[in-house]
């Protein structure tokens, strides 16, 4: 998963075409949302509202041509629900191209609510709930494009006060077992402060879920994070590392 040899954010054709030129990436990872000028799905985050990149073009340019240096792992970050369907159909639609090129597709949204963000969004501070609907997103998942790793993550406020809880871990489990997921590869996306804050819940839910590994990240304009953070980070999941389980 992402680490050293991932492009990220490439959200436009300057940043896709040197992602895709460059030998030591592996793997691209691009947010999408649905355009405000065309209507369709593009390559861009929040709170950019559209690109010169659309997910049609993106998706040609990672999956055509004969050039191995082109064959990228990809990873689609819905930032929209709107997306999720059209992007769906559309990777389906190049399944072979994608299994011939040996490309893994790593489907990703903020599914639920986390620290900071209420799920109704009715408490004043707090804010909106997760933009893509948790139960839709799995069901689209599965049915269009099985094959995809699922990543999926809960929407937080990153300046605010306050680690993952037993709640929120809870309430991941729930999802995944309502759709028979407990046994599948999968990817939990968590934010560093946050995890820092307060780990044991993260690490229970790791143990009960043998094919999962954590993917830690920070946002975009958040401060740098130190090195004494990341060791702490390391250090509360040595042991699920050791184990050989899903620690990231």
């Amino acid at each position: 998963m992402p680490g050293g040899g991932w492009a990220h954010s490439c959200c436009s054709a300057a940043a896709l075409a040197a992602a895709l030129s460059d030998p030591s990436v592996h793997s691209i990872e691009s947010d999408i949302l649905v355009s405000s000028r065309t209507g369709q799905p593009v390559m861009a985050h929040p709170p950019a509202t559209d690109s010169d990149l659309s997910f049609d073009d993106f998706l040609v340019a990672c999956t055509g041509g004969d050039d191995g240096r082109k064959r990228k792992h990809l990873k689609f970050d819905f930032k929209d629900a709107a997306a999720v369907g059209p992007c769906l159909e559309r990777t389906a639609a190049e399944r072979g191209r994608l299994r011939a090129g040996g490309q893994t597709v790593w489907l990703n949204a903020d599914v639920l609510a986390g620290p900071g963000c209420h799920p109704m969004a009715v408490e004043p501070g707090h804010r909106t709930p997760p933009a893509v609907a948790a139960d839709a997103f799995l069901e689209r998942c599965r049915a269009a494009y099985p094959e995809g790793v699922l990543s999926l993550g809960w929407k937080v406020d990153v300046v605010g006060v306050g680690g993952y809880t037993e709640a929120h871990c809870d309430a991941m489990y729930a999802l995944l077992e309502r759709h028979g997921l407990l046994d599948t590869e999968l990817v939990l996306a968590v934010a560093a402060r946050q995890t820092a804050q307060n780990p044991a819940p993260l690490l229970k839910l790791l143990r009960r879920l043998p094919r999962s590994e954590l993917l830690v990240w920070t946002g975009t304009g958040e401060p740098a994070i130190l090195p004494g953070l990341v060791g702490r980070i390391r250090r509360a999941f040595a042991s699920i590392e050791a184990r050989g389980g899903g620690g990231g």
